[in-house]
Parts: C-alpha cells; sequence; structure tokens
C-alpha cells in the first residue's frame, strides 16, 4: 500500500489527457491526503491508525519527491480551501519527507499504546 499510493496519485494526469478542466495536481493536496485516509479506514474497517497514517505519508512523499526530482514545483497543497499554487524548491523536499516518518511514527506510536491498552483490560 505504501509503495503503490504514490504512484496512483499521479493518475490525475489520466484526467488531463482527456482535456478536460480540473485543477492541476489536484491530489497533490493535505485535503486529499485526510480523504483517502479516511476512505482507506471505511474500506478495511480497522481502526489501525498506521494505515491512514501510511496514506497521508505516502501522499507527503509523492509531493516530497517531485520536489526533489524537479527542483522547482508547484502545488495546490491547501485545496480547496485556499486555490493557490504553493511553490516549494531546493531542500523543501526534506522537510515534507520528514514529516511523512514523523505521522507514520506517530500512528505507530498510538496503535501499539492501545494494543497495550488492550491487553491489560
Amino acid at each position: 500500500l505504501g509503495g503503490i499510493f504514490p504512484i496512483i496519485l499521479d493518475s490525475d494526469h489520466l484526467i488531463q489527457f482527456f482535456d478536460l478542466e480540473i485543477m492541476p495536481r489536484m491530489a497533490h493536496s493535505i485535503s486529499f491526503g485526510f480523504l483517502a485516509s479516511f476512505v482507506l479506514l471505511l474500506i478495511f474497517g480497522k481502526r489501525d491508525y498506521r494505515l491512514a497514517g501510511i496514506a497521508f505519508a505516502a501522499m507527503l512523499a509523492h509531493v516530497s519527491f517531485d520536489i526533489l526530482l524537479g527542483g522547482t514545483t508547484s502545488f495546490p497543497l491547501l485545496t480547496p480551501f485556499v486555490v493557490e499554487l504553493l511553490s516549494f524548491q531546493g531542500n523543501d523536499w526534506i522537510i515534507i519527507q520528514l514529516i511523512a516518518v514523523a505521522i507514520v511514527g506517530i500512528c505507530t506510536i498510538i496503535t501499539k499504546i492501545e494494543a497495550r491498552k488492550k491487553l491489560v483490560a
């Protein structure tokens, strides 16, 4: 899941291929990351927060790698609340990647704490 989700994020290029008017890189937004996390939790019916964390972190990792490869890149990161593109460059990819790693780490810690609470109870 963690490996395929960042690749699926570029499926919005298929929509552009059909000349439909959409905001470019719509899947590269924080709201899409939250939506994908929520949908995965609904589909799998689990309360494993690592699944949601991995989905959100995969979106951030994809954005991070786009910045790394492109040098200077713009994303609608705050869509649909702010429609302006935010520009990233240089070492911004490192910060975004560290945030992604921290999210997965925090979700793992929360999951382990909840598992221990169940064992004690």
